[in-house]
């Protein structure tokens, strides 16, 4: 890569070979004219001159020795604060292609900096076997564009081992802690991205598969290759990679990308699909299922009899898997990388099933079944559901229905669920889960116990993986859930730094797991996970729909312990915004029990009629649960709704021009998928004032409805604000303030007691993911007036946004 985030060096506790931290001795040195020696700096450390701070911030691959003809991969890190926009010029004698570390126009103060390298290397000479190390530096120089001045140089030098390599040895296994499988640089690789893991089925080896990508680290069209690392002993040692498929470079150029397994038991096959590219990604394919069309996406599947030891040529089965057949309906495809899986339950036990992406032609992302009743002879698809969908898994449920588990390709958070009662061939009940937060990222679901019999305890335990995050891929964590993901429970961090894709698959030993995820740089780790380590509690915290009033209300809530020992701690709530709950109810439940508790829930004299739900934290010793329950707010007999009023934004506020326009009028459209936003070039001025006149006459309010962006980020998401109201903008008088989570959740301030013509929304401080700048965005914003009590019953009920 020619630029990586400053992020990406966090390193976590290596394990074997390519995740030692490299036993290199690195003289960073800053040398001024007549200074001879200076102290060793390590990598990763800083070193300051007159206008700079600089430092290497990786070498790949990581060796502990290196041999002759070893390319090392160089990157480096310069935050400059010059008086002046000035031109960087990097050279070497040793380091081939340090120039493409030059950097012209470098904004003058702390914003001048920037990350190069990777296409900068060195190579192992004769010469340095003979020393025993080599060493090679990097010379930087500024000059101000402005006047002309020249600034010191800064050098910086490196010494690495060079000779004969040292035996691997590899660590032990410890659930929770991963090993490096592949490093940026490793095996000829930029980097490493798109995991994939199962078992073999003759003599139980683990299988990690993913993408080897060059010169970029892009997606196809790259000329990527699917790199493969087997295991032996469980997960212990790795045998080094061998290639499943080649790209190629050139003119020609083709690539392979986004593997996924899947294993027939009952023939002792394994299966791995990819796609085949040659000029277009995913986006920009056309239509057409010839092998040969360059500008198509192609699906293909390889397979292996030898437990992966070697593989057939890939197959392209483009044209077999067009839904309905309808190919000038479908653009592109591609197969969720991971894993599939093979049907346990049914009149179809024994199906493949593979989960796939299809895009349509005139847009919109679908998601489908590609499955096997032949042993991989034949390959069919059902019919999709979408759009919005994007990588999809499956998961086979208790009674044999299928769950579909989909990262959104539109965004707004959580996954989309859809179930399927024929196997694949067709899918309904498509909603959003909105507890399993996500950030837009691929994911995995399994069964807990694979082999589990149909409709038992077990059958209905599942595991989840995915970036734990709203807001960014990080934050990796396995979830569970005890009763076929209607509910998902307890959950376990694995990776609290950056990680993107993960996959689980789970091990011959019961209780055991594999889990191969995408760390920094991007690099590939593997890690053991297990049930001890989750310390999985079969308690479930929930209660069928209730109904509630305005006002205090007492909602049950149930606590079912489905394990061995008594459940003892406590559950507290959280509820809507604008509503209040009680404290937390102390828990005590025995083995094999269920027991009722209450709690006692306001909901705000102004709120109207809809279904929310109430979600539960249990803690249980050093075990957290989640539950859920919902409830449905209805009014009495002669209360009336709230009235949504036609306000009139009075003030101007700055937004995005142009061709992809996103003015103030956006907030009051009635459609959360657009948004007003402040100009994306500038920073915003805060506080910024949203000022809007609600009425000729004094309104007697009841709440505010302020929904965040939910789509690209939280750019802008509200933060801090304040609400003012009064008859006229220069009297305005405060009535409430507070701070909004960054979520795309819709948020409310209850405004009852309060009559006014006009309201001022004060954004005070926003969210924001992108450095040194602040943006403002709101995708709705509504208020609520009261609705005098009409003494009739209310026979219908309407959602309060």
């Amino acid at each position: 890569m020619a630029a990586i985030r400053e992020d990406d060096m966090t390193v976590r506790r290596p394990r074997g070979l390519r995740g030692l931290i490299v036993a290199l001795l690195a003289l960073v040195l800053v040398l001024p004219a007549g200074l001879a020696n200076a102290d060793p700096v390590d990598p990763g450390t800083w070193v300051s001159g007159e206008w700079a701070r600089v430092r290497l911030t990786s070498i790949a691959p990581q060796k502990t020795k290196y041999q002759v003809g070893d390319v090392l991969n160089l990157s480096y890190r310069i935050e400059a604060n010059l008086s002046e926009i000035s031109n960087i010029s990097v050279v070497s004698d040793s380091v081939v292609n340090a120039n493409a570390c030059n950097w012209r126009n470098l904004p003058a103060g702390p914003g001048g900096k920037y990350n190069c390298g990777r296409n900068t290397t060195y190579t192992i000479t004769e010469q340095d076997l003979q020393q025993g190390f080599a060493k090679f530096s990097v010379t930087w120089t500024a000059s101000g564009t402005a006047t002309g001045t020249i600034y010191p140089s800064i050098t910086i030098e490196n010494q690495v081992a060079v000779g004969d390599p040292e035996p691997i040895v590899w660590p032990e296994l410890e659930d929770g802690v991963s090993r490096v499988l592949a490093n940026p640089g490793d095996f000829g690789f930029t980097c490493h991205r798109i995991p994939a893991l199962t078992v073999s089925p003759k003599n139980g080896w683990l299988l990690a598969a993913w993408d080897g990508r060059p010169n970029n680290c892009g997606d196809a069209p790259n000329p990527n290759h699917i790199i493969q690392r087997v295991s032996k002993d469980g997960g212990k040692s790795w045998e080094e990679p061998t290639t499943i498929a080649a790209g190629q470079g050139g003119p020609a150029k083709f690539g392979y990308s986004d593997p996924s397994y899947v294993v027939d038991h009952d023939q002792d096959k394994i299966f791995a699909f990819f796609v085949k590219s040659y000029d277009q990604s995913f986006q920009g394919s056309g239509v057409g299922t010839d092998p040969q069309q360059r500008n198509v996406l192609h699906a293909v599947v390889v397979e292996s009899t030898d437990d992966g030891v070697s593989w057939s040529q890939p197959r392209v089965i483009t044209g077999d898997i067009v839904p309905n057949g309808e190919t000038n309906l479908w653009r592109s495809r591609f197969a969720a990388s991971g894993e599939g899986i093979q049907l346990r339950y049914g009149p179809k036990a024994g199906r493949l099933v593979q989960q796939f992406t299809f895009a349509k032609v005139g847009g919109g992302y679908y998601a489908a079944s590609v499955f096997s009743d032949d042993h991989g002879q034949t390959w069919h698809v059902g019919s999709p559901i979408g759009p919005g969908m994007d990588e999809n898994k499956v998961v086979e449920l208790s009674d044999g229905t299928l769950m579909m588990n989909s990262r959104r390709s539109s965004g707004g958070g959580g996954r989309w669920v859809a179930y399927s009662k024929d196997q694949g061939q067709t899918w309904t009940d498509l909603h959003v889960d909105q507890s399993l937060v996500d950030p837009v990222n691929n994911a995995s679901i399994i069964r807990a116990f694979p082999n589990a019999a149909q409709g038992s305890e077990d059958a209905k335990v599942l595991l989840f993986s995915n970036s734990f995050s709203a807001s960014g891929r990080r934050n990796g964590a396995v979830r569970v859930s005890l009763d076929d993901g209607k509910t998902w429970s307890q959950h376990k961090v694995f990776a609290p730094g950056e990680m993107a894709y993960s996959t689980l698959t789970p091990l011959n030993q019961q209780g055991k797991y594999g889990l191969l995820f995408e760390g920094p740089g991007p690099r590939i780790e593997y890690m053991p996970v297990s049930l001890d380590w989750l310390k999985l509690l079969r308690v479930q915290i929930g209660h069928e729909l209730q109904t509630v009033r305005r006002g205090e209300n007492s909602v049950s809530f149930t606590v079912t312990n489905k394990g061995s020992k008594a459940a003892v701690g406590s559950v507290e709530f959280s509820v809507p915004a604008g509503w209040s709950v009680s404290g937390p109810v102390d828990i005590n439940v025995s083995a094999g029990q269920t027991k009722t508790y209450q709690v006692s829930v306001t909901a705000p004299s102004a709120a109207d009629p809809a279904t929310h739900v109430l979600v539960a934290q249990g803690t249980f010793g050093d075990v957290a649960v989640t539950g859920e329950v919902p409830v449905e707010l209805q009014l009495r007999p002669g209360q009336s709704a709230s009235r949504k009023l036609d306000v009139e934004l009075v003030n101007d506020l700055p937004f995005q021009g142009g061709q992809n326009a996103e003015p103030p009028s956006k907030m009051f459209d009635d459609d959360l998928d657009s948004m007003w936003h402040s100009p994306w070039n500038t920073s915003v001025r805060l506080p910024l004032n949203i000022d809007l006149k609600l009425g000729e006459e004094p309104q007697d309010l009841g709440f505010l409805m302020h929904a965040p962006r939910r789509t690209g980020g939280d750019n802008g998401r509200i933060a801090d604000y304040q609400i003012l109201v009064g008859d006229d903008l220069a009297n305005l008088r405060p009535v409430a303030e507070g701070r909004w989570p960054n979520s795309s959740a819709q948020q409310f301030v209850d405004l009852v007691g309060h009559k006014s013509k006009y309201l001022r929304l004060t954004i005070k401080d926003t969210y924001n993911s992108q450095p040194g700048m602040k943006f403002a965005s709101v995708a709705e914003l509504a208020v609520h007036a009261l609705v005098a009590d009409s003494g009739d019953s209310v026979g219908s009920f309407v959602d309060c946004a």
